[in-house]
């Protein structure tokens, strides 16, 4: 199947600033693109810090943007006014990670879902309390939770709540910046599935922010990998997960728990092969990852590496990325043949 000519989301080489100690600016984004093509989802990785939600929050105007061009719909949003913002809206929509924060408790739910409806649509009073029951139904809620306050549901519940809200307009795409990581697993598992599920009937598009591998591995058909706001890694999620060519994506992969002893120790082991004691912060136009790389050589220390293809498919920012993906997969094949 042929993807679209035109992204549904394109971030060009996008950057982002913010005053630091001393008035000397940080980078917390640079030079940063991302596309989702309509009715896809696209997954933003890394540790806490690495400008995932800075990411999104630009795509919203919530982060100043010092370069770079955000398109939404063939519709360039970069220094939208508040005007173009409100008008977006109904199409760009967010889901937060804590969702009794981003709920008002003064107000019910019935009212939360209703305010897009009286802003955007000229709905009967009817009309209105009807999409509201609709939308309830859809993500697994009685009509009469319409009647009760945030406080009254469990905290899966009211992530049901801020998805039903950010459903209401039917939009085309929906951030969802670390939608899960506050809920339990069982309960994450629920709300993946009603995300995937309401993604099937709705045609929506996600871009997923998350630092757990796991769920964007459940979620996401493509993943971009951040670290320290640049992309170190980008490409299909089945290549980025089983074959990663940059460093870093094989740090994150390997440390990510799994409940089988025996894979655990398996991972411990490649965190072991991976391990480097960090030195002091790379250089400004050295690669980020220089001071913490197992396969660090004077070049990386002296150029940023550009994101260019690997032998494994996907993109990489590494000097030596054909042979990181080579050393990886060796490795894990060595540790599970000496597991048999």
């Amino acid at each position: 199947m042929s993807q679209p000519t035109q992204p549904l989301l394109d971030i060009k080489n996008l950057s982002v600033h913010y005053r630091g100690v001393g008035r000397r600016p940080f980078k917390a984004v640079d030079d940063v693109s991302v596309q989702v093509n309509p009715g896809e989802t696209v997954g933003l990785v890394g540790e806490s810090g690495s400008g995932k939600t800075t990411v999104g929050n630009a795509a919203l105007g919530l982060a100043p943007i010092a370069a770079g061009q955000i398109i939404f719909d063939g519709q360039d949003i970069t220094h939208a006014s508040h005007k173009q913002r409100r008008a977006v809206s109904a199409d760009l929509q967010v889901v937060f990670q804590d969702p009794y924060s981003s709920l008002n408790p003064s107000r019910t739910v019935f009212q939360t879902l209703v305010e897009p409806l009286l802003v955007h649509r000229k709905l009967t009073r009817k009309e209105s309390a009807d999409q509201v029951a609709a939308m309830l139904e859809k993500v697994g809620l009685a009509k009469s939770a319409g009647a009760r306050y945030p406080h009254h549901f469990s905290g899966g519940q009211r992530q049901r709540i801020a998805i039903a809200r950010a459903l209401m307009l039917s939009p085309k795409l929906v951030i969802c910046d670390e939608a899960v990581s506050a809920l339990d697993l069982s309960v994450q598992a629920q709300v993946l599935n009603l995300l995937l599920s309401l993604q099937q009937d709705l045609g929506v598009s996600y871009l997923f922010i998350s630092h757990d591998l796991s769920v964007v591995n459940h979620m996401c058909e493509r993943l971009v990998v951040l670290y320290r706001g640049r992309v170190m890694e980008t490409g299909a999620t089945s290549g980025v997960r089983d074959r990663p060519a940059h460093p870093y994506t094989q740090t994150l992969l390997s440390a990510s728990p799994i409940p089988n002893p025996g894979a655990q120790r398996r991972q411990r082991e490649l965190i072991a092969l991976a391990a480097r004691p960090a030195r002091p912060e790379a250089a400004t136009d050295a690669c980020p990852f220089a001071n913490r790389c197992p396969l660090t050589i004077d070049v990386c220390e002296t150029t940023v590496p550009p994101l260019t293809k690997s032998s494994a498919g996907t993109l990489a920012a590494c000097h030596r990325k054909d042979e990181a993906a080579v050393a990886f997969t060796a490795a894990a094949e060595h540790l599970e043949d000496a597991e048999r």
